[in-house]
């Protein structure tokens, strides 16, 4: 059975539905909810913080929301509107993308 993981999902659809550049959707913070209840986990060191007013919606739509000093990482490689291919490695964990 595949299990997509929500942090993949996230840089996924970062980088697909919203345009932004594999770098750009891997380096953005993410957050985890478990629907019911409905708790959301978001990441909170820099630079992976998300932003207030994202915070402050969740919370006026009656979401608890609790803060983690480690997120998930991925690994992501994509092609650009140039036609290259791409890849980030995920800073969170260190090291770099490789391959020929």
């Amino acid at each position: 059975m595949f299990i997509l993981e929500i942090d993949v999902f996230q840089v996924t659809m970062s980088h697909l539905w919203f345009g932004r550049s594999v770098s750009q959707a891997v380096l953005e913070p993410r957050l985890h909810h478990q629907l019911i209840p409905p708790n959301v986990t978001i990441e909170n060191s820099n630079p992976y913080i998300l932003p207030q007013e994202i915070q402050a919606g969740l919370r006026d739509r009656g979401h608890m929301i609790s803060k983690s000093s480690s997120g998930c990482v991925v690994q992501a490689i994509g092609r650009g509107n140039d036609g290259n291919i791409y890849a980030k490695s995920d800073p969170r964990k260190g090291g770099w993308p490789a391959g020929l």
